[in-house]
């Protein structure tokens, strides 16, 4: 099953899977098109590459994982499983069991963590007075996919959270060292092109401009939250990206060609602060 252009429901799997009736353009593979090559977006495409190889999730346990799923879709997306660990065989059979069903599941002591740290988000996103939102579920919803077109280029996107005038996107993100906006770091991940696509998507498809707002949550105790929104700035250097990937995407498409890196010896240049170092400690040289 393919979908039109519009807001739809779908699940992750389908989503990452591409749902689109051509392969499409998402964030991550704007991200790899302009900081790895198009050949690895090819490589790593199930729509594009032939000998395609899905590789298993990591089924370790990830703190910032649960709590997206027990923050963003509520405990229906959540199996407790009533164990201090997984080592007897009932634990182990309940969590494939749990996975089967596509819920994500957790020990006993775990959902306790978990828990606490989504009230935590919780309360904190209530307290801030520019989001305006009191209760995820009644004032948005979560894991809308977008899917729209530019000329010939099918982009699609799964936003975590939308409010439901369209107006507020909030993108949730955990770490397990600081929510200091200033230690925030949104191009090394490329959040400024998810700022710019997602926003695009939303316009597209709604017709409004809406507002993009990370919300940054700490893995450990108390669970501090910070909001950032990206300055013009970022946000202008972020639309460029995605426009740049889209010409690149479009061009490696309908060339079927998916250049890896150049076939040739590449010099580089030292960094501004590499000769600076080096200067400094020649000149103390005796």
């Amino acid at each position: 099953m393919t979908y039109e252009p519009g807001c739809h429901i779908m699940p992750s799997e389908r989503y990452h899977a591409d749902p689109c009736p051509v392969p499409s353009l998402s964030r991550s593979v704007i991200q790899s098109l302009i900081f790895k090559t198009p050949a690895r977006v090819y490589y790593d495409s199930e729509r594009l590459n032939p000998a395609f190889i899905k590789e298993d999730a990591d089924p370790k346990f990830d703190i910032g994982t649960a709590a997206h799923a027990l923050l963003l879709e509520g405990p229906e997306g959540i199996q407790i499983i009533d164990a201090g660990d997984y080592r007897s065989g009932k634990a182990k059979e309940d969590r494939a069991a749990a996975r089967e069903a596509g819920k994500t599941p957790l020990l006993t002591h775990q959902y306790i963590e978990v828990s606490a740290m989504v009230e935590a988000a919780k309360k904190q996103i209530a307290a801030c007075p520019e989001l305006k939102v009191k209760d995820l579920r009644k004032d948005g919803k979560s894991e809308q996919t977008y899917i729209w077109q530019d000329g010939d280029i099918w982009l699609r996107t799964r936003l975590d959270w939308i409010s439901n005038d369209s107006k507020l996107i909030m993108d949730y993100k955990t770490t397990d060292k600081t929510a200091d906006p200033n230690a925030f770091k949104p191009e090394a991940l490329g959040y400024d092109i998810q700022d710019a696509l997602y926003s695009e998507g939303v316009e597209k498809v709604s017709g409004v401009k809406p507002q993009f707002v990370f919300v940054v949550q700490e893995t450990y105790a108390p669970y501090f939250c910070s909001f950032i929104a990206l300055p013009p700035q970022f946000r202008e250097m972020g639309q460029q990206k995605v426009t740049y990937g889209k010409f690149l995407w479009d061009k490696c498409l309908k060339s079927g060609v998916w250049p890896a890196y150049p076939n040739q010896i590449c010099y580089v240049d030292p960094s501004p602060y590499a000769l600076a170092a080096w200067e400094n400690r020649a000149a103390n040289i005796s």
